[in-house]
């Protein structure tokens, strides 16, 4: 992570300087303006990998949120049945390898070793990967005496969740379409930049 930092920092760092050198070459005069970006760039690029981290995080929250909704509706599935609340957080946590099930069924496997309840570990879970459905999934499973009333709250929970899922949904394909602006703009900058590339040679030429 630091090291594509200090990449990206550099890389910031020094393209003013290239362009400075290039600028200086085509006019044959120093040009130092450049210069004065190189901090900024070097600045704005270090910062640019927290953006991206951040992003990726957010993407794999939205997942596992849509994943988590589907989770519900097995476990209210699995207690249709006779299965305890226990053995339905279980058996619902295999019916998929998906990298969020299997995070589930690795939390699931620390809580027997260290002996808590798998409705404790789902919690904790949440609460480190920040995904606040599955804190509410645990707080409802410690009401598993009354398994009727749990399904019925599991199912309203998910529906809850799936229309969370389809606002976030919208929200990223409204945010990824303003994205698309950007590259349209940077094709823009070396057409704008062959336009004023005369005015520039005369303005050093006097």
């Amino acid at each position: 992570f630091y090291a594509r930092k200090i990449q990206l920092a550099l890389f910031g760092f020094f393209a003013p300087v290239v362009l400075s050198l290039f600028l200086q070459l085509v006019v044959r005069q120093p040009v130092t303006l450049p210069l004065l970006a190189s901090p900024f760039a070097g600045f704005i690029m270090w910062m640019a990998t927290d953006s991206q981290v951040r992003a990726k995080a957010a993407d794999a929250r939205r997942e596992f949120t849509r994943f988590v909704s589907v989770y519900l509706k097995l476990v209210a599935v699995a207690l249709l049945g006779n299965s305890t609340a226990d053995s339905a957080l279980s058996n619902a946590a295999t019916v998929s390898d998906t990298w969020v099930f299997q995070r589930i069924r690795r939390e699931y496997a620390q809580a027997e070793i260290t002996r808590t309840s798998k409705w404790d570990a789902i919690e904790r879970l949440g609460e480190q990967v920040q995904i606040e459905s599955l804190g509410e999934l645990g707080r409802m499973m410690r009401l598993s005496e009354a398994r009727v009333g749990l399904r019925d709250q599991l199912i309203a929970a998910d529906e809850k969740l799936r229309k969370l899922v389809d606002a976030a949904d919208k929200a990223a394909a409204a945010k990824a379409t303003r994205r698309t602006h950007t590259p349209v703009f940077m094709t823009l900058i070396p057409i704008i930049g062959l336009v004023m590339l005369p005015a520039v040679f005369s303005f050093f030429s006097l």
